[in-house]
């Protein structure tokens, strides 16, 4: 779940704005027959964490209904491009149920979006320990995601405040409960830029570290966690895209207010 007035006021749920890449979307699907990469992996992903996460994408000026990827998300360059279509196809022939449905905006309004959303998903089936037998995901069924149960605190600070000058000495930030951790620019951290001051080049950067593993590893081994992100001259911050992030993977992420 995330906290923050960016929701749709009829679902209560996360939403993306139009065009936008909502969330890291992983380069990679791995299956019991091998697997497969690129755009048609990315599709995959659009259309299942938008199914689990219950997202709301922008639709014009209005919001879609939640679980559903309008069209003109699936062949964007980001997701599946040109061959979007093409791969909503592949995955249908490899046992992905995937419904279809036109948007019918409130109001008596037209519209020629067409939705998609996964139904069932056959793709990742595994045999069960106990019977062999295989196990389709319904999505009626409750997803545990890798930051289930973990708390998320986003604190927004000027650039250049030092993050070190807001740890007291038993290791917390005063007032706010949580393993505290470093989201600056070249701080080292899973979270934090590697170089990119832009929301495209920290999505690949975010991409990269949830490929590896290392973005879910920041946050063992606590329950409760505050991100310190530093805002830059120029008003950018990596909050917007790591809050959607960490609430995609299933952290309920808060948005405190600033220092200074």
């Amino acid at each position: 779940m995330i906290h923050t007035t960016d929701v749709s006021p009829a679902a209560g749920a996360p939403v993306a704005y139009q065009y936008t890449q909502p969330f890291p979307l992983p380069d990679e699907v791995k299956t019991p027959s091998g697997g497969f990469s690129g755009t048609k992996a990315r599709v995959y992903w659009l259309l299942r964490i938008t199914r689990e996460r219950s997202y709301s994408h922008r639709i014009g000026e209005q919001w879609g209904p939640p679980g559903w990827v309008p069209r003109f998300l699936l062949v964007e360059p980001w997701s599946g491009g040109a061959a979007g279509d093409r791969r909503m196809r592949q995955l249908r022939e490899q046992g992905v149920e995937i419904e279809m449905q036109e948007f019918d905006p409130p109001g008596g309004r037209k519209s020629s979006t067409t939705l998609y959303r996964i139904v069932r998903d056959g793709l990742l089936d595994t045999p069960t320990k106990t019977s062999g037998a295989r196990r389709t995901l319904h999505f009626d069924e409750t997803v545990r995601l890798p930051l289930s149960g973990v708390t998320v605190r986003m604190l927004p600070v000027p650039c250049g405040t030092g993050f070190q000058s807001l740890i007291s000495p038993a290791g917390s930030i005063e007032g706010i409960p949580g393993r505290p951790l470093d989201a600056a620019l070249g701080s080292g951290s899973a979270i934090a830029p590697v170089s990119a001051l832009n929301d495209e080049g920290y999505t690949e950067e975010l991409r990269a570290a949830w490929r590896s593993g290392a973005l879910v590893r920041s946050f063992d081994g606590s329950a409760e966690f505050v991100v310190v992100a530093e805002v830059d001259v120029d008003g950018w911050s990596v909050m917007p895209m790591l809050g959607r992030a960490l609430g995609v993977l299933g952290a309920d992420v808060i948005f405190l207010e600033g220092l200074g």
